[in-house]
């Protein structure tokens, strides 16, 4: 089979004395591959917060805190800053979106500062 354009391709098996297969889909698509989309990047938000961005309009950024690897269906969609409560926590967060492939994950590690209070002299 020759295919010369972005075409979808159907495909099902039958053999006498057997249920036929259920019908497979897919696109075959012509040209180069989608730009991944740009890693995402931190920045520290007040409160013990970190505030999650990607160059590339448009994308969805999924995140984690435990450590693994986001993908399209695990992880958490970033609708706003994400609140920092474990020390440490490795956060990690991949960008995806129509039009690119998946950006590479990126992630830190994160410390919150630990606050110190001392007692001064007469109070």
């Amino acid at each position: 089979m020759t295919v010369s354009a972005t075409t979808t391709l159907r495909a099902i098996a039958y053999e006498n004395g057997l249920l036929d297969s259920p019908v497979a889909s897919a696109i075959y698509s012509i040209g180069p591959p989608p730009s991944p989309a740009a890693a995402p990047a931190f920045s520290s938000a007040p409160g013990n917060t970190v505030a999650i961005t990607s160059a590339s309009a448009g994308v969805t950024i999924r995140y984690t805190t435990d450590g693994t690897i986001p993908t399209e269906t695990n992880g958490t969609v970033y609708s706003g800053p994400v609140t920092i409560t474990v020390n440490p926590t490795t956060l990690q967060a991949i960008a995806y979106g129509n039009g690119f492939s998946d950006s590479a994950p990126f992630g830190v590690t994160i410390r919150i500062p630990t606050l110190t209070i001392t007692s001064v002299p007469g109070n």
